[in-house]
């Protein structure tokens, strides 16, 4: 086993190989076989004589970090694990010498955090490369003009909301909220003692009577689990629309058709709000509307659907 710097050093000088070695776009692929040959070479140039497994994990910690998300791939690919939070890192000075602050990683599992100590940041800018990742591949910029944001990572695997200084003083800072494989019917939550089989027959009446509901509660109480379960009974001849500010909601409807927020652009136009389209959603024929999240002056909009 070798030691952190040594670590640090060898993945220090394999990045640099790979950024020689690679000429714009690579396969993953061949980005993996290269990232094997280089730390081959450099364990042999450094004689450092470390056993397979050790290389393999190497091999692994690079290629985490081209073509995933670094240090946070092991966390997203553990289903028990349902948010990821990452709390400041960065710099401080210290008798004016710059010292790296290791950012604190917590991960919620049933409902309670619990805190990694193990997953571990090679430097001050590792976890703004990560977000800085995340905001690319979501078409969204994330600079100081533009020093949080949320975006769905690819495949809705997960949902990630960042914010990075100057808007955040201590640091880079990242939350990941997972979802799973399967949405939950009403019955799944009758059965975990979610709500009891009296109420999810009374919900069941209101969503098939079409009555207005509102799902309301605090960060990571349920309501987007509610929701997709509540889905389940909107009968399959009827039009729903969503309107989101982030594309989440995974409904058990038959016919969905889905509309998201979008910010402005450098210059500061092309920005469409949630109001502007739950506006447009009342001229495309919807037997049923979903606003994923209502916290501004779309409620005037929303309001006015509910007595339609």
């Amino acid at each position: 086993m070798m030691d952190r710097g040594t670590e640090l050093a060898l993945k220090r000088v394999v990045r640099e190989g790979l950024a020689t070695r690679l000429q714009g776009d690579s396969d993953p692929a061949e980005v993996e076989s290269a990232i094997q040959s280089l730390v081959q070479e450099a364990v042999r140039a450094w004689n450092l004589g470390l056993a397979e497994p050790d290389i393999a994990r190497l091999c692994r910690s690079v290629g985490d970090d081209f073509l995933r998300y670094g240090p946070l791939q092991g966390l997203l690919e553990d289903p028990g694990i349902t948010e990821v939070i990452v709390n400041g890192g960065g710099v401080a000075m210290e008798a004016g010498v710059a010292r790296f602050l290791e950012p604190h990683v917590f991960v919620e599992r049933a409902g309670r955090l619990e805190p990694c100590p193990y997953v571990r940041f090679d430097d001050a800018d590792h976890l703004r490369r990560i977000i800085d990742k995340i905001a690319e591949q979501a078409g969204m910029r994330c600079d100081e003009a533009h020093a949080m944001g949320c975006a769905m990572l690819p495949g809705g695997k997960a949902r990630a909301t960042y914010i990075v200084p100057p808007l955040a003083p201590d640091g880079p800072a990242l939350n990941l909220r997972l979802f799973g494989d399967d949405v939950m019917s009403i019955e799944d939550l009758t059965a975990r003692g979610a709500l009891s089989s009296v109420m999810a027959e009374f919900l069941g009446s209101a969503v098939r009577a079409r009555c207005p509901v509102i799902i309301s509660g605090g960060t990571g109480s349920g309501k987007t689990t509610m929701l997709g379960a509540l889905s389940g009974f909107i009968p399959d001849d009827e039009r729903v629309l969503t309107i989101e500010d982030t594309p989440e909601l995974r409904l058990r409807a038959a016919h969905v058709e889905r509309m998201q927020t979008r910010e402005a652009n450098t210059e500061g136009e092309g920005a469409v709000g949630m109001r502007e389209l739950v506006a447009l959603s009342l001229r495309r024929r919807p037997d049923r509307i979903i606003v994923g999240e209502c916290r501004g002056a779309e409620a005037y909009e929303m309001l006015q659907a509910m007595q339609i």
